[in-house]
């Protein structure tokens, strides 16, 4: 893979700017992030024109509903960029526009672009280093600009009130999928407080849909949007499956703007690594749940398959509602294996802790094992799954990361720039 050195040399550059493990947030001066955005934005001259911002943030969902928002618009032959995170197996796959990922060498030119502005920014202002994540919004934006982009679909990073991405003008939509106890350091201990910060992202004048459905959070986001002058729509949401929920409120953006939304679900290219099937007998399932909110919608999904026995395979990063999430998905497996991920700028669940929810929560028979290395554990599971069993891998994006390579070769990825 050497003619992508120029894009290997880039991405580590721009991870070198992702904090230690154990970094504090700085909740006492949250909105440093969008003005060091809005000051590195501004080195590199970069202005928002007449661009159509889709700006979605949530605690489920929002990744797939923004994809499915942009391959609608792609339907509709709109130009339009889409901005996601975290990816799972390389970078660029946080940047796509008008049907592929970013060309990794054009990630590599714009990071080339970007980096006298991250000087100037840290020499110039009282804001410190722009993070990775900011540098990633700055490159995307850039691109979107070079692809000519009409419509730009952004998902936040965390929360929305002071996230990077909340840069950004009063968008054409605004859209908030549900909320749920998630990143509780950072937003705020209880379902209100979390849900006024992500209703930050609300602003004058724009569409505002949301598939919540408790009234408490949506008395919340009806008195910003009539602070804000926005309008309100409840879309909503499926009996059948969050999948469909996601796409239903898609739908009724993208018909919102102008546009028809007929593409059935199943034709609408999915982001990966959401209970995506990478193999079959025994079937290998990888997802990307790693809360209690999306880990309900995985174990609804696992329970409308067919299988004999199922292996999961899981960890979680440090942090995470390990209790929470267990009680969704470890009753319906009869093998657990624990484990932890390979990354080096996340630290991972103690798996001991993980093993002993695990059993609290698993049926009776179950077996629960500890095997802390990621590969070991999945082949663990492959070597003890017989035909007609499914194998799970959730819980972390990263550990995702590490068995979906063994499927799916970064090389691949970056020649063909689609997933």
């Amino acid at each position: 893979m050497n003619g992508y050195q120029p894009y290997f040399d880039a991405v580590k550059f721009l991870e070198s700017l992702i904090p230690p493990p154990g970094s504090k947030h700085q909740r006492n001066h949250p909105d440093i992030f969008i003005k060091r955005t809005r000051a590195l934005l501004g080195a590199v001259n970069y202005q928002f024109g007449k661009t159509k911002f889709i700006h979605l943030t949530g605690t489920a969902g929002k990744g797939s509903t923004a994809n499915n928002i942009y391959q609608l618009l792609l339907k509709n032959s709109q130009r339009a960029g889409l901005f996601t995170s975290p990816f799972v197996t390389t970078t660029i796959e946080r940047i796509a526009a008008n049907g592929r990922y970013i060309d990794p060498l054009v990630f590599a030119k714009l990071t080339e672009t970007i980096k006298p502005a991250i000087i100037a920014v840290q020499q110039n202002t009282d804001y410190g280093c722009p993070t990775y994540f900011e540098c990633l919004l700055a490159i995307a934006l850039l691109y979107f600009k070079q692809e000519g982009c009409k419509y730009q679909i952004i998902e936040v990073g965390i929360g929305g009130r002071y996230d990077s991405t909340n840069v950004v003008p009063s968008p054409t939509v605004a859209t908030i999928t549900n909320i749920g106890l998630d990143h509780t350091e950072i937003l705020g201990k209880t379902l209100p407080e979390i849900a006024h910060d992500k209703a930050g992202i609300i602003k004058n004048n724009c569409q505002f849909f949301t598939t919540e459905n408790r009234p408490r959070l949506l008395a919340i986001f009806k008195r910003i949007c009539q602070q804000q002058g926005a309008v309100f729509h409840l879309v909503a949401t499926s009996p059948q499956s969050a999948e469909e929920t996601n796409y239903h409120l898609a739908k009724m953006i993208v018909q919102s703007l102008g546009y028809t939304a007929t593409t059935p679900l199943i034709d609408i290219r999915p982001l990966p690594a959401r209970f995506e099937v990478v193999s079959q007998n025994p079937r290998v399932v990888i997802d990307v749940a790693h809360n209690p909110t999306k880990m309900r919608c995985t174990a609804l999904n696992l329970l409308a398959q067919k299988y004999r026995h199922c292996h999961l395979v899981i960890s979680q990063s440090a942090n995470k509602n390990v209790s929470g999430v267990l009680k969704e998905i470890a009753p319906y497996a009869d093998f657990i294996y624990v484990t932890s991920f390979r990354n080096a700028y996340r630290t991972a669940t103690n798996p001991e802790t993980i093993a002993e929810t695990s059993r609290k929560f698993a049926a009776p028979k179950a077996t629960v094992v500890i095997i802390p290395d990621p590969i070991t554990a999945f082949k663990a599971a492959q070597k003890n799954a017989h035909q007609g069993d499914l194998i799970l891998v959730t819980g972390s994006f990263y550990l995702a990361n590490n068995i979906r390579s063994l499927f799916v070769s970064e090389e691949e990825i970056l020649k063909n720039r689609i997933s």
